[in-house]
Formats: C-alpha cells, sequence, structure tokens
C-alpha cells in the first residue's frame, strides 16, 4: 500500500481514513495527558517558604542619647625637680601605672641632708647661747635690783638674750626649709594614672623648675566628653532634676563597658554645630577608658518598664502602615499591624501589635503573605532563648 502514500506531481496527499482516525486518537491522548499533567502539578501543595525568626520580649528600655564621646584626663600632670641635683634614681619604667603618692625618682638628698645637719647644729649652738643669755639678764635683773648695775647694762643683756632667742627662731626655720628641701629629693607622684616616656634617665643632673622628667595623665578617675543636639537639652535637663544620670561609654571594638554618672552640662551652645557639651565622670577602675580615646556614649534619659521589643529588620512597611510577620502554631504566618515607639540600637520598641513571645519573622519576608506555610531555620537556637525576661544588655544601644 505504499502507492497510496506517495503524492504525483500536481495530486494533494490523501490519507486513508483508517490512518486519519488512528492519528487523531493518538493525539487527543497526548493532549489529554499533558493536561491531566499540567493539573496534577497545579494541584500539588505549595513548599513551605525557609525563614529565621526571633521572639517578641517583655523587657525594661532604657531611654538614651548617643553620641560620640572623647576621653578626657582630669588632670595631666608634667613632673618637674624643685631641686637643682643629680638624678640618683628612677623607681618607675616608661608606661607604668603609678598611684598617689608613690615614689617614683630619687633626686642625690646627701647635699641637702648635710645641709639639713648643719642647720641643727646651728639651733643647738644659738639655743645654748640664748640659755646662757637669759641666765646673765635674769642675774643683771637682781643686781638692778640692788642698784649695783646700772639700768643700761641690764637693758643691754635683755637685748642680748631676746636676740638670740630670735636667732634660735631663724634656726628652727633654716631646718624646716633643709627638711624640705631633702624631701623634695623624693619625688612622689601626685596623682593615679599612667606615665609616659622617660624625659630625663638617671645619672643626669636636672635644675629646678625648668626639666621636665616626665607626664604622668591621671586615669582614675576619668572625663568623657561628648555633645547632643541643642534641641535636647530642655530634656537633658529635666531629667537632671529627678537625679543623677547615668552614662555608658563602649570604646570601638571593646567587649568591657564603663559605667559613669553626667557631671557637667556646658553653660553655652556651640553655635557652629548647635550641640551642646555634656561631661561624665567615670570611676574607671580596671583602666577600660584610655585619655585621649573616642568611645560611644550613650546617656541614659530614662526607663521605659514592661515594653515590648523585637528585632529593628522585623518590621515592614507596607500601603497600610507598618506591620511584622508572626508564626503561628499550625506552621503559617499572619500579619500583625504595629506602632513603633523607638528604635534602641538593633532592636524596635513597639507601643502595640505583638506580645511577649510571639515568634516574629526576621528574614525571608519577600516571600511571605498571610497563610503562608514557613519552615523555621534556626528554631534550635530559638529554643535556648528565653521567652521572656529582663534583657536590657541584648537593648543596649542609643536611641535619638
Amino acid at each position: 500500500m505504499q502507492h497510496l502514500f506517495q503524492p504525483t506531481a500536481g495530486r494533494k496527499l490523501v490519507l486513508p481514513a483508517p490512518v486519519l482516525s488512528s492519528a487523531l486518537f493518538a493525539l487527543s491522548l497526548i493532549l489529554l495527558w499533558a493536561g491531566c499533567s499540567r493539573k496534577a502539578k497545579d494541584q500539588a501543595p505549595p513548599q513551605a517558604v525557609p525563614v529565621t525568626v526571633a521572639r517578641a520580649v517583655l523587657t525594661n528600655v532604657p531611654v538614651q542619647l548617643q553620641s560620640i564621646g572623647h576621653v578626657v584626663s582630669i588632670s595631666t600632670v608634667s613632673i618637674q625637680s624643685r631641686v637643682d641635683g643629680t638624678l640618683d634614681k628612677v623607681h618607675f619604667r616608661e608606661g607604668d601605672r603609678v598611684r598617689q603618692d608613690d615614689l617614683i625618682y630619687t633626686i642625690d638628698p646627701r647635699p641637702f641632708q648635710a645641709a639639713l645637719n648643719q642647720a641643727r647644729a646651728n639651733l643647738e649652738k644659738d639655743l645654748a647661747l640664748q640659755r646662757n643669755a637669759e641666765t646673765e639678764a635674769r642675774r643683771n635683773r637682781e643686781l638692778l635690783q640692788s642698784n649695783i648695775l646700772s639700768r643700761e647694762v641690764y637693758e643691754q643683756s635683755e637685748s642680748a638674750a631676746e636676740a638670740l632667742q630670735a636667732t634660735a627662731v631663724a634656726d628652727r626655720a633654716a631646718i624646716e626649709n633643709a627638711e624640705l628641701q631633702v624631701s623634695y629629693c623624693f619625688i612622689r607622684s601626685p596623682v593615679n594614672g599612667r606615665t609616659g616616656p622617660l624625659q630625663v634617665t638617671a645619672g643626669n643632673v636636672v635644675k629646678s623648675q625648668t626639666t621636665v622628667l616626665v607626664t604622668i595623665n591621671q586615669t582614675e578617675p576619668i572625663y568623657v566628653d561628648f555633645s547632643v543636639p541643642e534641641q535636647k537639652l530642655p530634656e537633658v535637663r529635666e531629667h537632671m532634676n529627678h537625679g543623677t544620670l547615668k552614662v555608658d561609654a563602649t570604646p570601638p571594638g571593646a567587649g568591657a563597658r564603663a559605667s559613669g554618672e553626667l557631671a557637667l552640662v556646658g553653660n553655652n551652645v556651640d553655635t557652629n554645630t548647635g550641640t551642646i557639651l555634656l561631661r561624665a565622670q567615670f570611676a574607671n577602675e580596671g583602666e577600660v577608658l584610655w585619655p585621649g580615646q573616642y568611645v560611644n556614649a550613650a546617656l541614659t534619659l530614662t526607663t521605659l518598664s514592661n515594653a515590648i521589643a523585637v528585632p529593628a529588620q522585623c518590621v515592614q512597611t507596607g500601603q497600610d502602615g507598618q506591620y511584622i510577620f508572626v508564626v503561628r502554631s499550625d506552621g503559617t504566618v499572619d500579619t500583625k499591624p504595629v506602632q513603633v515607639t523607638m528604635r534602641q540600637g538593633e532592636w524596635t520598641v513597639l507601643s502595640g501589635g505583638a506580645t511577649a513571645g510571639d515568634e516574629v519573622v526576621t528574614t525571608g519576608q519577600v516571600r511571605l503573605g498571610p497563610g503562608t506555610k514557613v519552615e523555621v531555620t534556626n528554631r534550635g537556637q530559638l529554643e535556648q532563648a528565653p521567652v521572656n525576661g529582663q534583657q536590657k544588655h541584648e537593648l543596649a544601644g542609643a536611641s535619638g
């Protein structure tokens, strides 16, 4: 039957009816199978969207003003000798921590000790002369009363006794000065602080009040200066009326944090920057803060009690305002409108829309909608975290 399928010139191909029916039937089966497959595929359950979540926490949130602060020594002391002499000993190493009244330098005290010994000897000599003169004056007084001695001689003896008495007073003053000169040979630290580079080493001759031996920066206590916008001044002053305000200072890259108190509000506004200077004082035990260092300063004005906080990335913005995705018990998500009270570092404080313990989506919101099935990928970490409680350390930061 091959001749039935071979067209000739100028003639159309004509298929026999049985062949045509078989072809149409096969085509129908193919189309039916494709449609069923597409329908089955469309009816397959959607896959869960992977997300990470965090729990909304109930906590006390400090309301803070944040700024960059500058650590300033309360005092910087340039150590100089008060006497001329030879630098005998250096009792510290460069960069050492010294305490107030620690011995740091010794000037050769022998010349000054010799002067002190001489002054004491002069006093003993003059005291002996004074005693003799007083004895003679008493004897002359008796002779004067007996009219044996003239008044002129008696008065001369009284004057001599008084002069020697004054000499003894001068000798005592000379001793005090000599003792002071000896004490100046032993130089002690006037503050708690850190020593800088040595300017003069042992064996050199130093001149009084001219040669700087070393510079000491006081580190305990210490100041941190920072500025806030002038618009915040009324708020700061209002809270100061209710008590001392706390200030936290954190050096960049350091885990330690120092706590101090606001000590000073500047008496003028910087017209160039529109800010006002604030100064906080820190005990600085352990020297967390270092003179000249820049730190993150946070002034706590007040504390919001029992506030609901969620990570800042949880809050989304839509046409109807801000909202969050909350994971329900059936593994789907729902949207809840929220109102943001303040932003606190990496956290956002909400005044409504969430309750403590809610599992709030932190990543993966782009693919979500109300009722979307989700898969929580950080469930293990979430189970180790507390549902509620005081988490001030997590909310540390500052808000404007």
